[in-house]
């Protein structure tokens, strides 16, 4: 009996291990054996890993150009728009460069507005003063509606090497353009003439740029205003970007002749004499000095002083400052002395005798009769008693300084006074 029920367990133990691995073995029938991987598939799958991890080209571009997530990438075509934006410094057009080379006027533009036409001429006659004359003619090349501009200038001179005025305003340019109520649309031209303001910048109207025989002007695009009339950013081209001589000037480039020796007179003897002189410098020579009383400014009675002037020197002359002492009924001590600091009690002292040569100045060689009328608003010595009711007077007087046709000291001082 024992014997019997080991061997039903035994029986039962075997069916179920038969019946565990016909299980198994349909189990491996449904599914495929893997694939063996080639060295080949193996570097691939590799490849295809690493290139997983890396970021994409565009969120890579994004990174680098520091944008903000959520934010679009730069397409390509806005890339190439934005490369061919104006850059910070414009240079010159090789037409420029070549206006300039040749000696005619230029315009440094902005991408803003264009000078079609530029030119300058003087003005005036006997009745007015000569002032330069600019006309230009500027055309919008913007995209938007303009009510005015403004330029810088360089104005060169066929007697100078470099340029005789060279504004740079920190209010906006030398030069106002406005374009009326309407203002100048996109597209439009306009032409407008200006004259520079000679008050404040008076090189404009110096004797050499008035007696010149050819200039050349450059202008400079330094300010524009929009239909609002808000400013706009303006860049275009700097003055040194063109060259700082004009080709107008042919001298030669050693030194001007050298400046003749100035007369000397003997103050001495004209006090002995009784007679008044003049000491020039080597400028400017003074003849025929004389002194009486008469009308000055306003009327009033006073000393007046009459005598010649001959630039002997190689510049147009602008103006003149003398030095003078007044003797009276034959004293040699003077009763007045100008251009000295401080008075006395016998010498009054008044400042120095001022003379103009007039806007075209006085040219080599040339001699004017001027006529002195001192000051008497400020030193009431020339008009006093003592001075008015003498019955005789002299006269003795020096340049103390001569400016050319620049406006620049010239010349040298002359001999001192006793």
């Amino acid at each position: 009996m024992r014997c019997g029920k080991s061997g039903d367990t035994l029986g039962k133990l075997a069916l179920v291990s038969a019946v565990v691995c016909v299980a198994i073995a349909s189990q491996c029938a449904r599914s495929p054996a893997p694939a063996t991987r080639k060295p080949a598939d193996t570097a691939s799958t590799h490849l295809a890993e690493a290139a997983s991890t890396q970021p994409a080209p565009e969120a890579a571009s994004t990174k680098k150009a520091g944008m903000k997530k959520g934010t679009q990438p730069t397409t390509a075509q806005e890339q190439k728009e934005e490369s061919t934006q104006p850059t910070t410094v414009q240079a010159p057009s090789d037409n420029g460069q070549a206006l300039f080379a040749k000696g005619e006027h230029v315009a440094l533009d902005s991408p803003l507005l264009k000078v079609e036409k530029l030119s300058l001429a003087i003005t005036g006659n006997n009745s007015r003063s000569s002032k330069p004359r600019i006309q230009l003619t500027v055309r919008n090349t913007s995209t938007k509606t303009l009510s005015s501009a403004s330029y810088d200038a360089r104005l060169f001179i066929d007697s100078q090497p470099g340029p005789v005025v060279d504004e740079h305003d920190s209010h906006g340019g030398t030069l106002f353009l406005s374009f009326g109520a309407q203002g100048l649309k996109p597209g439009e031209a306009t032409t407008n003439t200006v004259t520079p303001d000679t008050f404040f910048s008076s090189a404009w109207v110096v004797p050499d740029v008035l007696n010149a025989r050819r200039w050349q002007l450059v202008i400079r695009n330094t300010s524009v205003a929009d239909g609002m009339n808000h400013s706009l950013d303006v860049e275009a081209p700097p003055f040194t970007s063109l060259p700082s001589t004009t080709p107008l000037y042919t001298a030669s480039a050693s030194s001007a002749p050298a400046l003749k020796a100035a007369d000397t007179v003997d103050f001495t003897a004209a006090l002995r004499d009784g007679v008044s002189a003049g000491a020039g410098n080597q400028a400017l020579a003074l003849r025929n000095v004389k002194v009486a009383i008469g009308r000055g400014n306003f009327g009033r009675t006073q000393p007046v002083i009459t005598l010649d002037v001959t630039n002997i020197g190689e510049r147009t002359l602008s103006n003149a400052s003398i030095q003078a002492q007044l003797y009276i009924d034959g004293q040699t001590t003077p009763v007045i002395k100008t251009g000295e600091e401080e008075e006395t009690s016998e010498v009054a002292s008044s400042e120095n005798l001022f003379t103009s040569f007039g806007e075209r100045g006085l040219a080599p060689g040339q001699t004017l009769k001027v006529t002195l009328r001192p000051d008497t608003f400020f030193s009431n010595a020339w008009k006093s008693p003592d001075v008015l009711n003498a019955k005789s007077h002299l006269v003795l007087l020096r340049v103390s300084s001569t400016q050319d046709g620049m406006g620049k000291p010239y010349g040298g001082i002359a001999q001192e006074l006793p």
